[in-house]
């Protein structure tokens, strides 16, 4: 898979427990990643175990068994009833570190690129637009547009 800039980012499950508090009354299906099915009906309780110091792992409990199910496993999750689909993993696709890019710095990378070809005409073709100044004004396009690109938004995947 395609990754622009080489970044992965580790996957937030930390809204996964209260999500599945909210739907704690409804039948739910879960997938997990070795693509099981289990179908949770009610009685269970979500607990909040420490896995070290970087963070925690979140447990999903049955309070009558003590069976539980971690949820760094769930894949999909999707109501019973409906059908509908109440959540599911981003491992493995491709998304926007930190955000998608703004249209104003698309801009200003074309408006740099649209600079830097028209200097390099200028330069090779001798027409002395900026007269002493062409090698200069051709390095700066360039600078510059490398610059904003360095500062739009990375493509990462997520892990």
């Amino acid at each position: 898979m395609w990754n622009e800039a080489g970044l992965t980012l580790r996957e937030d499950r930390s809204a996964l427990g209260p999500l599945l508090e909210v739907h704690e009354r409804y039948p739910i299906s879960i997938t997990l990643s070795d693509r099981s099915q289990l179908t949770l009906r009610r009685g269970w309780a979500f607990l909040e175990n420490p896995r070290d110091a970087e963070g925690s792992t979140v447990r999903l409990c049955n309070s009558g068994t003590n069976q539980c199910l971690e949820l760094d496993e769930v894949v999909r999750i999707n109501d019973v009833k409906s059908g509908e689909l109440i959540w599911e993993t981003q491992k493995g696709q491709l998304v926007w570190e930190p955000n998608p890019p703004k249209k104003s710095i698309q801009f200003a990378v074309l408006a740099g690129l649209a600079l830097f070809i028209g200097a390099l005409l200028n330069l090779s073709l001798d027409w002395n637009l900026f007269g002493e100044w062409d090698p200069y004004v051709l390095i700066a396009a360039f600078v510059g547009t490398v610059f904003l690109r360095s500062l739009a938004p990375k493509v990462a995947e997520v892990n």
